[in-house]
């Protein structure tokens, strides 16, 4: 039995990181292309990678960049439009994932083509959408991780 080397396991995992933003991986036929010197974009990346993987993945059909200004700051997306599992069969979702904000949001549709739709508004239309409702009772909770409670 044989150890496994840390450093040349974590050399491993960052070709493949490295391969996934390029867009060279083999079993892949659509990857998000970010830069992933940033720390941000890496870890967004490999967890875009576990999602569409699997007994189950989502299987992207189109991605895109988009840059959001919320006040004074720009934040970085990847918007996509892909088929999500759901037991027998799929249903068509539009997701926005977030590169410099907190995880992502998605949105299902009865096709395809509602879905690609959606995806080519403006970021105007789609980002303005995504705001969430104000908080209407002191009863709901923010469960989001590290969020005051």
């Amino acid at each position: 039995m044989t150890r496994s080397n840390s450093k040349g396991a974590r050399t491993n995992r960052a070709n493949q990181v490295q391969q996934l933003a390029e867009g060279s991986r083999p079993h892949s036929r659509l990857q998000p292309r970010i830069d992933i010197s940033d720390e941000k974009a890496r870890l967004v990346l490999e967890w875009w990678q576990r999602m569409h993987s699997g007994r189950r993945p989502l299987v992207a059909v189109v991605l895109k960049p988009v840059t959001w200004q919320i006040g004074s700051t720009t934040e970085r997306y990847i918007w996509e439009v892909c088929k999500w599992p759901q037991r027998d069969s799929y249903v068509w979702h539009f997701i926005c994932w977030s590169i410099d904000g907190i995880g992502a949001w998605w949105k299902p549709f009865p096709s395809k083509r509602t879905a690609i739709a959606y995806f080519c508004q403006a970021p105007a239309v789609v980002m303005a959408k995504s705001q969430p409702a104000p908080i209407k009772s002191s009863t709901e909770v923010d469960v989001r991780e590290g969020a005051p409670t």
